[in-house]
């Protein structure tokens, strides 16, 4: 089984956060995009193991999408809180990030 290069594909999720921030939260797009990437920091282990394991087949898609959804809960946008974005928007912004992943993952691997 070969390894994921997870590295580029990291790289391209932090940039799709950049441009879910400018879609979502355009006039916080800064403080969403520092917030997405600190989102992604403290996923990166688990995301990495997804990877590996949705191209090894040992996950399904549907399997990739429910675990990455599972870490939605626990996502935290403090900045953006504190500018007192509206909890719809935040949850937008949340929702299209976990969709950025799984689509992410599901086309490169």
């Amino acid at each position: 089984m070969t390894q994921v290069d997870f590295q580029s594909i990291f790289d391209t999720l932090k940039k799709g956060v950049a441009a879910l921030a400018e879609e979502h939260i355009k006039e916080y797009a800064k403080q969403a995009k520092g917030d997405g990437e600190q989102m992604l920091n403290g996923m990166k282990t688990k995301l990495e193991r997804y990877a590996q394991q949705f191209k090894n087949g040992e996950i399904t898609k549907d399997e990739l999408e429910f675990q990455i959804g599972t870490e939605k809960a626990l996502l935290k946008m403090a900045i953006l809180k504190q500018k007192g974005i509206a909890q719809i928007h935040l949850d937008k912004f949340k929702r299209g990030i976990i969709n950025l992943i799984t689509d992410t993952l599901s086309k490169v691997i």
